[in-house]
């Protein structure tokens, strides 16, 4: 059981830093949420608009998608990492997060802006 909570627990973490890793979560939330929310509203005929249907559906598709972004950024964060190592630039891993951080803050304001969304998950 707890080699299972450590995998799972290891998919949660984008990087090992606490406080960068609850920015990073903070900017995937939305953008997983309207991923999820296109993909199961798009495909809503198909489950003959059934609600507990489409919302157990939407958590999983949700979850899906997160751990996919997030095995994605942590290779972007290392690789980034690693270049900016390999050019000797102090605070390597500061310059990666704030790289990463905005990096989701400008895919946030363009999936905010390209679903017209007006849900509570995002800003006004």
């Amino acid at each position: 059981m707890k080699i299972l909570f450590e995998i799972v627990i290891s998919m949660w973490d984008v990087v090992d830093n606490g406080f960068v890793n609850w920015i990073i979560v903070g900017f995937l939330g939305p953008i997983t949420y309207m991923l999820s929310f296109k993909f199961i509203g798009d495909g809503a005929h198909l489950m003959g608009y059934n609600s507990s249907v489409m919302s157990f559906s939407h958590w999983v598709v949700r979850i899906f998608i997160y751990f996919i972004l997030s095995s994605i950024l942590k290779v972007l964060f290392y690789m980034i990492n690693i270049i900016l190592s390999f050019f000797r630039i102090v605070e390597s891993f500061s310059w990666t997060a704030i790289l990463i951080i905005l990096f989701l803050a400008v895919c946030t304001i363009f999936i905010k802006t390209f679903f017209r969304t007006k849900n509570k998950v995002f800003w006004k």
